[in-house]
């Protein structure tokens, strides 16, 4: 059956014993090609003659990992043997444990030369040939330490956490490019060094049993953050359900009630104070009051809807056609009152010059009847008076209207 890695081509760094061991040879169990990357010939030269002894294809290639010139050639050679590279391992690392005050310049040089630029070395000579692919996968193993500080380990840790930041840089960098990149952070396992750092102890057994203690102890407070981020998230999607549902049915409300929902929407909600939530507020708000808010709108749902009323585009258009009805009405009585203003004071204007015209008129008519009397009569005089005679109407007590009459003598 053909395997996950079927003719991959791998290298794995520390691969004579421990973790980078038992990758290499899981690793060939599912079909790849392995480059045993280790600094001990014996244990390499043992690790890939195993391999191939039992139908496997691997190779031995002496590396020390602190050294960029010795990586680099590695990475050429395994090129040479099976081809460019598809997977790295970057497993190989020691451990420096010390008194920070005590560590030497030589050991802190040496701790970080495997652990951090050993890895580093890994990542830059085996890149160019997964980019010229379009394809490649890097692993880093970590450790614990990247997590949590255990004491008395220094400075290992600091080197493990830039592991951690060494590998999301590069994933980050690479990620576009086809590339993975990621990292693996192991518990205690009695590997070679961990069972060489018991063996330097007083008591050997009484140090693993403490140091078994501390990693059950860690495993459960690890269980505990997971539990609790768990119960976290489930409360947090449940809110979002929650807050999706309040949303939902402000909306619906915008739809039934038009302006006055939009408002409520846009959060003009008050407190049992009158005072406005913000949106904050209204997320944070006890659910029993958002359920409550619920259920009104929902009634009043149910009321608009025994009343009749339509959708919001009905409501709007029938309001300002009515709006626009009223604007016209009110322009045309304006119109209306200026038009009846402006007839009075022409009637008014108009009166008095017919007045005027009559009283002139019946000056004229006076003189030249005055002149006919006098003719007919061989003497004498004679005039026309204007006589105002008082009409008692409907609604007045009485108005006065002008006329004429003649007397003569």
């Amino acid at each position: 059956m053909t395997g996950r890695l079927q003719d991959k081509i791998a290298i794995i760094t520390g691969a004579g014993s421990g973790i980078g061991e038992a990758t290499a040879k899981r690793f060939v169990q599912e079909g790849a090609k392995v480059i045993i990357a280790e600094i001990n010939s014996d244990n390499g030269k043992k690790v890939a003659d195993e391999i191939n002894n039992n139908g496997g294809r691997a190779s031995f290639i002496e590396t020390d990992v602190a050294s960029s010139s010795s990586v680099k050639s590695m990475v050429e050679k395994a090129v040479s043997i099976f081809g460019s590279p598809e997977i790295l391992v970057n497993n190989a690392g020691i451990a420096v444990f010390d008194d920070p005050l005590k560590l030497s310049e030589e050991d802190w040089k040496k701790c970080f030369s495997v652990d951090l630029d050993g890895v580093w070395y890994g990542c830059q000579h085996t890149l160019p040939y997964m980019l010229d692919k379009k394809r490649g996968s890097i692993v880093n193993i970590a450790s614990v330490h990247s997590f949590q500080i255990i004491p008395k380990t220094f400075p290992y840790p600091v080197a493990k956490h830039g592991v951690l930041g060494l590998t999301r840089a590069l994933a980050v960098d690479y990620a576009d490019k086809g590339i993975k990149i990621n990292s693996i952070s192991p518990g205690y396992i009695f590997t070679p060094i961990n069972e060489w750092f018991f063996s330097t102890k007083p008591d050997p057994v009484a140090a693993k049993r403490e140091a078994e203690k501390e990693l059950f102890a860690l495993m459960q407070q690890r269980r505990d953050i997971e539990s609790t981020l768990r119960t976290i998230d489930s409360e947090l999607a449940m809110l979002e359900r929650d807050r999706a549902d309040f949303k939902s049915e402000l909306q619906e409300a915008v739809t039934l009630i038009g302006r006055a929902a939009a408002q409520y929407y846009e959060l003009e909600i008050l407190d049992e104070n009158g005072e406005s939530l913000d949106k904050e507020a209204i997320v944070a708000e006890d659910r029993n009051k958002q359920r409550e808010r619920r259920h009104t709108l929902e009634k009043l749902k149910i009321r608009l809807e025994e009343l009749g009323v339509g959708g919001t585009d009905d409501l709007l258009k029938e309001y300002k056609e009515a709006q626009e009805r009223d604007e016209f009405l009110a322009k045309e009585l304006s119109d209306l009152n200026q038009s009846v203003q402006n007839l009075n004071t022409l009637i008014t204007e108009m009166q008095a010059k017919l007045e005027e015209q009559f009283v002139a008129g019946v000056d004229k008519i006076t003189t030249e009847f005055d002149k006919f009397f006098k003719l007919m009569f061989g003497g004498g005089a004679a005039k026309l008076d204007r006589v105002t005679v008082k009409k008692r109407g409907a609604d007045d007590e009485g108005a006065e209207e002008e006329g004429g009459g003649w007397e003569g003598g």
